[in-house]
Parts: C-alpha cells; structure tokens; sequence
C-alpha cells in the first residue's frame, strides 16, 4: 500500500521526467509559491478560495492518500467558480486507479 501512495504523488512522476531531485523539488516549491501568492491575492480582495487550497495544499504533498480528497472535495463543492470543483473532480480521477486497481 506505501508503494501505490507514493506512485501517486505528483512530484514523484516529475522525478521521472526532470531527472534529478533538486529540480523535482524547485519546480514543486515554485508552483506552491506561485498558487500561494495568487491565492493571498484573491483573499486579500474578498475571495477565499478554500477549494483551490486545499487542492493546492494535496498536489504538493509528499504523500497522498486518496482520503486526503475528504478535505478537498466538500470545499471545493460550495465555491462559485468551476475551477476548485474541476481540480477536486481531477484529482479524484488521477487516485482513482490507487483506490480501485485497474
């Protein structure tokens, strides 16, 4: 069951496209800056995106689990815009095949 969680984590498949570790970890660290900082931004004008956090928060994660998606899912639901819910519904498809094997 470690093995599937760790196949499924998204900087562990960069690993095998970026080659080395360090710019694995670089790229992950950017995006979670850069989702952060456009995040604070749209809170600081009134719109708390929980989804997109919480989605955020699961892509850049060392380790994912698929009930890790508890959280995300119920708040991207509520939200307006349909981007938290197509991340959410996106990253529910991508743990997927770790829940049921294909």
């Amino acid at each position: 069951m470690f093995k599937l969680g760790l196949r499924s984590v998204l900087a562990h498949r960069l690993r095998f496209v970026l080659c080395t570790l360090a710019v694995t970890l670089g790229v992950a660290f950017a995006g979670l800056a850069v989702g952060l900082a456009l995040l604070a931004r749209g809170a600081v004008h009134g719109e708390a995106r929980l989804g997109l956090a919480a989605c955020l928060v699961l892509v850049t994660t060392p380790y994912l689990a698929v009930w890790y998606l508890a959280w995300a899912v119920p708040l991207a639901a509520p939200e307006d815009e349909r981007a938290s819910r197509l991340v959410a519904l996106a990253l529910t498809a991508y743990l997927l095949p770790q829940t049921i094997p294909l």
